[in-house]
């Protein structure tokens, strides 16, 4: 890929991590100094199997699982209250399952799962997408053409004819549907899959075992930002689109995966990072309008309903997508602002 398109698969990369509704999320400058910095505690466990049944388990399914070792944080607040916190990835793959057992320790538990939004609830998510219909298409007569750059237009109709599909499918698609279908296209070129989504998984056993299920945000908030963001955004993601990239637009789906599937928050965020040396003044201000409206004004709103949520008597599992909690402005730095304390959980 040349440099030009590299900085725009961060955009790309980034919103993998971050919304519910169709794909989503991060971007800092900042190196992930708050994880890097934060002691590891242990989870206590409340698995009631003996030693000898446990290490009597050596099939390869819970080998597997052994491998997976996703970020968590117990952050405590200055009234001494506790909060365990993980960041999402929205698709994964089969060998993430069974989930490791300091996972389901942490889900067994809380009291309260809080995501983003419930995207389990399959009547909620029809009715919300429902809303939307009419904001899938452009009135008749107007293409995507008349919204993006000849530049965007030109890469997007060779990736997808080196995907085996024809641009004629998709011109009548907005930018932010266009958006959707594209990332849904790269991420099952790189072998991943949104049904298996770690917020999904965690959703499916809360509504199984009848557990409170909290909304950070709702499907409606993130429809909308979806929707609001301008063709100016969407054109810069679509730049990184062309057939020449597709190889390496799929290498970097999966080097996240693995990046997230080993908790290296340190390789997430990298990923997640565009080069604003590579871009026009005009570019710059783009992304950072990006960043803004994706990332930091959701952060601010994310850290205060975590606040809130440590009032209450009961216990908390936080999971939202990772790139919220990583580097200044991320849900961590900003609680760490206000006097709470973040410790890295130790996976075992």
């Amino acid at each position: 890929m040349n440099r030009k398109s590299k900085w725009v698969i961060a955009l790309l990369t980034a919103a993998l991590l971050c919304g519910c509704s169709a794909s989503d999320d991060l971007g800092s400058d900042s190196s992930s100094q708050t994880q890097t910095a934060a002691p590891a505690v242990t989870l206590p466990s409340d698995s009631h199997e003996s030693e000898a049944d446990s290490s009597s388990q050596t099939n390869d399914s819970e080998a597997d699982a052994a491998e997976i070792t996703p970020a968590m944080w117990l952050v405590t607040s200055p009234d001494g209250d506790t909060m365990y916190m993980m960041g999402s990835m929205h698709a994964l793959k089969e060998e993430c399952y069974p989930l490791p057992d300091y996972v389901t320790d942490a889900y067994e538990s809380a009291d309260i799962l809080a995501v983003e939004c419930d995207i389990a609830d399959s009547s909620k998510s029809v009715s919300a997408a429902l809303k939307y219909t009419d904001k899938l298409t452009y009135p008749s007569g107007e293409t995507i053409a008349d919204h993006i750059s000849s530049e965007a237009y030109d890469g997007i109709s060779s990736y997808l004819a080196y995907m085996g599909d024809d641009i004629s499918n998709y011109e009548s698609y907005q930018t932010w549907y266009l958006s959707s279908l594209l990332e849904s296209i790269a991420l099952s070129d790189s072998g991943l899959d949104s049904s298996l989504g770690f917020d999904m998984q965690l959703l499916t056993m809360a509504h199984e075992d009848d557990k409170e299920i909290y909304e950070v945000e709702s499907m409606e908030l993130q429809y909308e930002m979806l929707i609001g963001f301008s063709d100016e955004i969407y054109d810069l993601t679509f730049l990184s689109y062309s057939e020449e990239s597709a190889d390496e637009i799929k290498q970097e789906y999966i080097d996240l995966y693995e990046a997230w599937k080993s908790g290296d928050t340190d390789a997430v965020e990298e990923l997640n990072t565009a080069d604003l040396s590579e871009m026009s003044d005009e570019q710059v201000e783009i992304y950072e309008e990006y960043n803004q409206q994706l990332l930091y004004d959701r952060n601010e709103a994310m850290a205060l309903t975590a606040q809130e949520l440590f009032s209450e008597d009961e216990q908390v599992l936080f999971v939202v997508g990772e790139a919220h909690f990583l580097g200044d402005g991320g849900i961590l730095d900003l609680l760490e602002e206000d006097g709470y304390v973040v410790e890295r959980v130790q996976a075992y």
